[in-house]
């Protein structure tokens, strides 16, 4: 792997695996979120930050709200997901398929992100996240 910053600021990195070989570990997991937020100047809107086999969608509204939508992409609960928002709101919303909502606190940041623990998602569920504390 090698990454490369121009005179301009303009990013690149440039990696080389074997089709399916080392590529689903915790530290290939870290070693790639750790790119994406260089690449992107810690500007993505939102990332689960823990190793956990997860589908995320991320909008933005206009005026500052997030909304992300997750699946637990296993066959496996997933517990212990970390998930990582570029938000100024120390509370989100979590809503599971039941319709039923959990509000969670922010239990610190990692530079312009800030941390929420979600509870546990069973396998192949979706959930609905929101910031702020919602209706």
């Amino acid at each position: 792997m090698g990454v490369f910053e121009n005179e301009l600021g303009g990013r690149v990195c440039v990696q080389g695996y074997y089709p399916w070989t080392y590529l689903q570990n915790l530290s290939r997991s870290w070693q790639l979120k750790s790119v994406m937020r260089w690449l992107s100047r810690d500007t993505l809107p939102g990332y689960v930050g823990s190793y956990h086999k997860m589908n995320l969608w991320v909008r933005q509204a206009d005026g500052g709200q997030t909304a992300v939508a997750l699946t637990n992409a296993s066959f496996d609960e997933a517990v212990g997901v970390e998930l990582l928002l570029r938000t100024p709101a120390g509370k989100i919303r979590v809503w599971d398929m039941d319709n039923e909502s959990t509000v969670v606190e922010s239990v610190g940041t990692d530079g312009p992100y800030r941390k929420f623990p979600l509870p546990t998602i069973p396998p192949w569920e979706i959930r609905l996240v929101v910031t702020g504390e919602g209706p």
